[in-house]
């Protein structure tokens, strides 16, 4: 008889946790809990290197356009141009539109430039105009180009740095007629 009691309430009690876990079901969500307090300030990340994004610049090229022969005031001008597709009005009107020139194992200087190439005193400059850059050539005291290196056997570069650029991080100074300079300050490529 002991055995069949205890056997009747092992019974009951199954019956009991059968009902119990059968009969609880999950309820319906809550509300949202408050938000637990604000996490402390992570460290300070290490200094990234100083972006180009917004710089431009052109491979070497030769100029591609017209030249023109000008005489003014005994002054001989020759120019050439250099296409710039990305050169645009506001770029012209403000930003720093750096050009270097080189030819053979000569350069890149900074334009302008002046030397006595073929024993005539000369000045290589430019000026822009959107989607263009003028070289210019100018020789004072010449009656003729004779002995002057062609302005299209030069290859030049442009590089445009609008003008919210340089006001960002820069504070080295740069000297614009060091190529290799300007080319590490904007982690440039030949």
């Amino acid at each position: 008889m002991l055995h069949l009691r205890r056997f009747a309430a092992l019974a009951v009690l199954a019956t009991l946790v059968a009902i119990a876990a059968i009969g609880c079901g999950k309820g319906d969500t809550g509300p949202t809990g408050p938000a637990g307090p604000t996490g402390s300030v992570g460290p300070t990340g290490a200094v990234g290197p100083t972006g180009t994004a917004n710089v431009i610049h052109s491979a070497w090229k030769a100029p591609t356009g017209p030249s023109r022969d000008t005489t003014m005031d005994g002054t001989l001008m020759k120019y050439y141009t250099v296409t710039a597709e990305p050169l645009t009005q506001a770029y012209v009107d403000s930003a720093l539109v750096l050009v270097y020139m080189k030819t053979g194992t000569l350069g890149p200087y900074l334009l302008p430039y002046q030397s006595t190439a073929g024993g005539v005193e000369n000045t290589l400059g430019n000026f822009f105009k959107p989607g263009l850059i003028y070289i210019t050539r100018i020789t004072p005291s010449a009656t003729s180009y004779a002995g002057l290196i062609s302005l299209p056997s030069l290859q030049y570069r442009y590089i445009i740095v609008p003008g919210g650029v340089l006001g960002t991080g820069m504070r080295e100074v740069i000297d614009w007629s060091d190529y290799a300079a300007v080319k590490a300050r904007f982690g440039l490529e030949d």
